[in-house]
């Protein structure tokens, strides 16, 4: 037992799971990172995949957000964003593509899911930012 103890303490935190989080409205997940092969974070529930977030704080090289746009099968949906005022979240929830684009037009994150019907991504993955406060 004292080895693992310290085997677990010498282990960087990113080479372990977060265990117990929440996205969105999903809690009690698993997430998965490591930087240094994945620029993002892998959400596990149950032992299934339910999302991968792709961000650029995370080391993403995003494409442009026309680009985005263009390789989304359908017509994303515009809703509010939590990454700031000013910032729209598209959602092309049939196709399981989510991102999220600032004023200048840079893509910030991408949430990759389970092609799924916009209600269905707004009970589970989508939190309403609410007013945002200066």
């Amino acid at each position: 037992m004292a080895s693992s103890i310290s085997r677990a303490r010498i282990l960087p935190s990113r080479k372990r799971p977060w265990w117990d989080v929440s996205y969105g409205k999903l809690s009690g997940l698993v997430a998965y990172q490591q930087k240094t092969t994945f620029p993002g974070r892998i959400f596990a529930l149950d032992g299934k995949v339910v999302l991968a977030y792709l961000s650029s704080d995370l080391g993403w090289t995003s494409p442009s957000a026309s680009d985005l746009s263009a390789a989304v099968g359908s017509e994303p949906v515009a809703l509010r964003s939590r990454a700031g005022k000013g910032c729209v979240r598209y959602v092309a929830a049939g196709d399981g593509v989510a991102y999220s684009v600032d004023e200048q037009g840079d893509v910030l994150f991408a949430e990759l899911f389970s092609p799924t019907t916009l209600a269905r991504y707004e009970a589970d993955l989508y939190e309403d930012p609410g007013v945002f406060i200066r």
